[in-house]
């Protein structure tokens, strides 16, 4: 274990991270490699792959470094004899689907899928069928030494960790990454996402707002600011202003994978990681051009959509490229376009139109034996419509982004197998949110607001990692660094007077984190074919929280090659908003009897305060997770994942006063009520906002002012969330054709008490919170031209607690089908049929005849939807 202390501020977290910088020299520096011999004795029994080629680096002193998804559940026969470290690598790879790369100057091998056969309707080239519909790529160490949930290339971690190829998602229907998220069933659809309905605001919290058109995650409902999204392991730039990360700027073309820990993970990544992260992790390499064209359309109307888009690369010896351009026109779908909606004033959007340009690089170069340069660089432009008629009223809503980011990486290749790296990112994001407002009398425009929302990151880090000391099980890794985070968020009238509002955090960190391999099956020991321990820690000094600790540790223990058991547990926090600290705040002057005051003079009055507070404090959480694997060695091709997951989140931001109307009236909200304020609090109240309005009927009159209500965000809600996580996956070979059968579910309760004079509430399975149940199975069939795959996807009713009484709704249950005709090796036509059956979204009462009568953030009104894909490869 790696530990931090000093004094808190800035020039304690230097002197930190020159103490760290001091410890990596010195530990790299005992860490000198010595030349593997040619030729080594070997006497390994049968065991799991993993096992068998970690045996093998350590008797040829070299690195492993493997993504331990690859092996899970793999064998590797006997190995004795004497052989060179190529020919023991390659009998343990034997049957195994995978292949070895040296690099480091020989001094780490990388263990990665090999690339598909070229024997026509060999169980081999069957199997690898499906990878045609990829474009042609070469895996380097680039790609697989990223293990998202650790720091430590190959470090199996012990939070469950959620992974999805490109393969899988084209082979699902799936055409960006909006899509592939909303079908996660740990991923709750509120939040930032192109179906979110004008009325969710209204009764949920304030992000769930369809500010960009973009798609966020939110994984299990805690919020899109509680979900940490990284592109190559590298941070993104908010987009809007709810601290969302918009993952659909990425075009999937590009896309390798995605891998998403859903555990809290700020030990290893800092702010946000509560729920937990995803990473989106690109091609490494490319060499060729691919091109693809789809149409699409719902046929109950409206959603047209166009999509192009082309990836090109080249690889050469030491470096390689990738870019790629994606293009999106969708329409959007109106009330009058659904029978269920057609009640909804016209003009009414239920989906807005949506335009996006996409673009992202991605390069590498070897610069010597020692050094190899890489740099990402994304950039997107989207802009989204909708409209909405409110008594009369037309509000019209145009959203335009322009955001963009570059991060290189410089990383050095020390004795030893040591690396370390300096890095940088920097990004901006300008959202602009235009609503006109006009009268239905006559179209005229009475009003507009045009605001921009702002955001940008920079960031810096300097990091290593490597071998300490050998272990029984492998070797002891570790790995540490800190460097220095910049958000910064401001928001202003365009066409307006008002004074820009906004404000910027940043912090200085270090982190440690370690990982032990302690038992491995070469000892056999009964009943502990496995054992290996994680520790992390990670430490942020902020400009204006002070500093904040937050730990993590793991275990992961083997019975036997059959099954495995995994626990966590950490601390993680996320700070608050720069919308909520730094939102305008505005002082409402109020009849006391509007705001609950009874027994008091018609003339009496009550001013609150609304918007943000720079006296918040970060958001707490404490996480622990246990997950039970089974990947039993009777069938290869099974794997099966139970996981609990438990989250106690406290000092959440919220507002205080939840019915405004009731604030003198509820004894609740009684902490937030000044009921003998003096002349000086409310003249100070009132200069320090940016606007006061008066809604009393009467010219202001601190004699009449009998409360002051606070309104303003404050650390004041407590949640407690657990559930339970089920995945199972079987591949096999079946009459010249592979068949995979897959299933993910996810159960959840969560609970809210927003303070402690309130009682706790339900939010799982209400309106605008996440359902209890949400499952996606289906199976994929895969024979030499022709691949076939059906889902089918189950969303849990909620209750409509808006109503009085309360009325349960009902489930949805929908059926995806895709079809991919591998036409030759460079040819792929596809056509796929989402929501077969044209379920609609369960009917619930809505609060207001202005609002939509389903859950929009649960459930969507798209309906049965079409598309036909062509893709060509050169």
């Amino acid at each position: 274990m790696i530990a931090f202390a000093g004094h808190r501020g800035r020039n304690g977290v230097l002197r930190r991270l020159c103490l760290a910088s001091v410890i990596g020299c010195a530990v790299a520096a005992t860490a000198w490699a010595q030349a593997p011999g040619n030729v080594h004795d070997y006497a390994l029994p049968a065991s799991s792959l993993a096992q068998s080629i970690n045996a093998i680096g350590q008797s040829n002193d070299v690195q492993v470094i493997y993504d331990a998804a690859l092996l899970k559940g793999k064998t590797a026969a006997p190995i004795s004899g004497h052989f060179t470290l190529g020919q023991a690598l390659d009998k343990a790879l034997a049957r195994s689907g995978l292949t070895y790369e040296l690099v480091n100057s020989g001094h780490t091998v990388v263990i990665r899928k090999a690339p598909p056969s070229p024997q026509k309707n060999s169980p081999t080239a069957s199997s690898n069928a499906a990878a045609r519909s990829k474009e042609k790529a070469e895996p380097t160490i680039l790609s697989e030494v990223a293990v998202t949930g650790t720091r430590i290339p190959g470090a199996p971690p012990a939070s469950p960790v959620i992974e999805i190829s490109q393969t899988r998602m084209i082979q699902a229907g799936q055409t960006n990454l909006g899509e592939v998220i909303r079908d996660i069933p740990q991923n709750f659809s509120g939040g930032q996402n192109p179906g979110i309905g004008a009325e969710a605001p209204g009764s949920a919290e304030i992000a769930n707002q369809n500010i960009t058109g973009g798609s966020a995650l939110d994984l299990r409902g805690l919020g899109p600011d509680a979900t940490l999204t990284l592109l190559n392991g590298n941070r993104l730039s908010y987009d809007g202003y709810g601290q969302a990360v918009d993952i659909s700027q990425i075009p999937l073309a590009a896309v390798d994978r995605i891998e998403i820990v859903a555990d809290g993970a700020s030990a290893i990544y800092g702010s946000d990681a509560v729920a937990g992260v995803a990473n989106v992790i690109l091609k490494p390499d490319y060499s060729g051009l691919s091109a693809t064209a789809r149409l699409g359309k719902a046929t109950s109307g409206g959603d047209f959509q166009q999509q192009y888009s082309i990836v090109g690369g080249n690889k050469w010896s030491g470096g390689g490229f990738l870019a790629a351009l994606d293009s999106e026109t969708d329409t959007g779908i109106t009330g009058q376009q659904r029978d269920y909606t057609n009640y909804l004033p016209t003009p009414y959007s239920i989906l807005p139109t949506n335009n996006v340009l996409s673009g992202i690089f991605s390069g590498h170069q070897k610069l010597s034996d020692y050094a190899t340069f890489k740099v990402d660089a994304v950039y997107t432009e989207r802009s989204s419509d909708r409209s909405t008629n409110q008594l009369g009223t037309i509000y019209g809503g145009h959203f335009s982004t322009n955001k963009y980011m570059v991060s290189p990486t410089l990383t050095f290749h020390l004795p030893k197998t040591w690396t370390a790296s300096v890095k940088g990112t920097y990004g901006k994001d300008r959202s602009v949110l235009d609503v006109p407002v006009y009268t239905t009398v006559n179209g005229s425009l009475i009003g507009e607001s045009k605001y921009c929302y702002c955001n940008s990151v920079k960031a810096w880090e300097v990091d290593a990692e490597g071998p300490l000391f050998n272990l029984p099980g492998g070797d002891a890794n570790a790995a540490f660094g800190g460097g220095y985070r910049s958000n910064t968020f401001s928001t202003y009238s365009l066409i307006g007077p008002q004074k820009p509002q906004g404000g910027d955090e940043h912090s200085y960190y270090v982190f440690g984190e370690l990982y032990l391999p302690v038992i491995s099956p070469n000892l056999n020991i009964p009943m502990i074919n496995q054992l290996s321990f994680s520790a992390a820690i990670r430490r942020e000094d902020y400009n204006d929280f002070g500093g904040i600790t937050t730990p993590k540790v793991g275990i992961i223990y083997a019975p036997t090659a059959d099954f495995d058991l995994k626990a966590s547990w950490g601390k993680s926090f996320k700070i608050p908003t720069l919308l909520q600290e730094y939102e305008s705040q505005v002082v409402y002057l109020w009849p006391a009897a509007t705001v609950g005051g009874v027994d008091y003079p018609g003339t009496a009055t009550a001013l609150m305060s609304y918007g943000g507070n720079p006296d918040l404090r970060p958001e707490r959480a404490t996480t622990w997770t246990a997950t039970l694997g089974l990947h039993p060695r009777a069938l290869p091709g099974l794997q099966v994942e139970l996981g609990y997951f438990n989250i106690n989140y406290k000092d959440r931001v919220a507002q205080g006063i939840i019915n405004f109307r009731s604030a003198l009236a509820e004894p609740a909200y009684k902490q937030f009520v000044n009921l003998n304020p003096t002349q000086e609090q409310m003249t100070d109240l009132i200069k320090n906002a940016t606007r006061f309005l008066n809604y009393s009927g009467a010219p202001y009159d601190h004699n009449t002012v009998i409360a002051i209500l606070n309104d303003l965000y404050v650390n004041v809600a407590a949640q407690k969330i657990h559930g339970v996580d089920i995945s199972a996956s079987y591949d096999f070979e079946f009459m010249n054709s592979s068949l995979r059968f897959s299933g993910d579910a996810s159960w959840l309760e969560s609970k809210q008490q927003t303070s402690a004079m309130v009682p706790v509430i339900d939010l799982a399975g209400t309106v605008y919170n996440p359902p209890h149940w949400r499952s996606r199975m289906g199976a994929t069939w895969d024979r030499d031209k022709l691949t076939m795959s059906a889902f089918y996807t189950f969303l849990g009713g909620i209750t409509n607690n808006t109503t009085a009484p309360s009325e349960n709704g009902t489930s949805m249950k929908t059926v995806d089908i895709t079809g991919i005709w591998h036409v030759s090796n460079d040819v792929d036509l596809s056509a796929s049929i989402r929501n077969l059956t044209n379920q609609r979204p369960p009917y619930l009462t809505p609060f207001s005849s202005i609002y939509l009568n389903y859950d929009s953030t649960n459930y969507s009104a798209i309906g049965r939807f079409v598309s036909v894909a062509i893709t060509k490869r050169w």
